[in-house]
């Protein structure tokens, strides 16, 4: 059974797309958790709704711990053996869970992914192109993690993965980019990871969202790159090093552009970019 965890907060005006996608699903053999994370608007009376119509909807109320902390509980109650995520403004194509199972059971693979593409538009038409599949050890998908033609990011959702890869693992607690943090380390001692560039998750951008992206200092981002870098240190991975501090160098620049552009050059923000920054240069 696949365990699809889906983190809620104040979701009204997006839910019924994403839950309706997951009814859709041609393979039925799933719980769809939904963990809603102290939500204010009727966004936990809408689960309840899903819930009471198909007895494979889930429903936890927590108090507001952010998004890692949701996706931690969604762990916690999960009761298949394969884990997928949604996040509740996105939604997935009928055959999303169908592909990934066929994916990851043909190339008995540790993980099965599928590609995926941003859109803004709530109607957005199935992508169709021509399908590649390629096979990676999980050091080799890390290494290439961004870096690919395809879009294949450190995201945690469009992908499949056994229950066990997250045993052991916790989200950071009110981080930002929490995927970045957690997904390369979860994925890079798997034996085998089957890719297909096949889209079947659609991640809907948000206009408040990208507006909000303008005037975000994304310390929370390099500090998650020099984790990874530690952690690539560790395992003498350079290439992943190289690529870590090519990441963090150049969001840093971005920031402290931001910082002196919407934040009036705030002391404060800049001092800690500087602290990250020399960090880094520790690696």
């Amino acid at each position: 059974m696949i365990s699809i965890l889906v983190s809620v907060y104040n979701m009204k005006d997006y839910l019924v797309q994403c839950l309706d996608s997951v009814l859709a699903q041609t393979y039925t053999d799933y719980e769809c958790i939904l963990v809603d994370d102290g939500s204010k608007d009727n966004s936990l009376e809408m689960c309840n709704e899903y819930a009471r119509k198909d007895k494979r909807f889930v429903v936890v109320h927590q108090e507001n711990g952010g998004l890692s902390a949701a996706r931690n509980t969604g762990l916690k109650h999960a009761k298949g053996d394969l884990i997928t995520f949604l996040d509740p403004d996105d939604w997935i194509h009928p055959e999303y869970l169908q592909r990934l199972v066929e994916l990851k059971e043909k190339h008995n693979a540790d993980m099965s992914a599928v590609s995926f593409v941003k859109t803004s538009d709530r109607n957005y038409p199935r992508v169709k192109a021509e399908v590649t599949v390629k096979e990676y050890t999980g050091r080799d998908f890390v290494d290439n993690m961004n870096t690919l033609r395809n879009p294949v990011g450190d995201q945690v959702w469009a992908r499949l993965y056994d229950k066990k890869a997250f045993d052991g693992k916790q989200f950071p607690p009110r981080k930002d980019y929490e995927d970045v943090h957690v997904i390369p380390q979860t994925v890079y001692p798997m034996k085998k990871v089957v890719y297909s560039t096949e889209v079947l998750y659609y991640y809907f951008q948000r206009v408040d969202g990208i507006s909000r992206l303008k005037t975000r200092i994304n310390s929370d981002l390099l500090e998650a790159y020099i984790i990874n870098a530690k952690f690539a240190r560790k395992n003498n991975d350079k290439k992943l090093l190289r690529q870590m501090k090519l990441f963090f160098f150049t969001v840093h620049l971005e920031a402290v552009y931001r910082v002196k552009k919407y934040h009036a050059g705030n002391k404060e923000l800049l001092g800690k970019l500087k602290v990250l920054k020399k960090e880094m240069k520790r690696v």
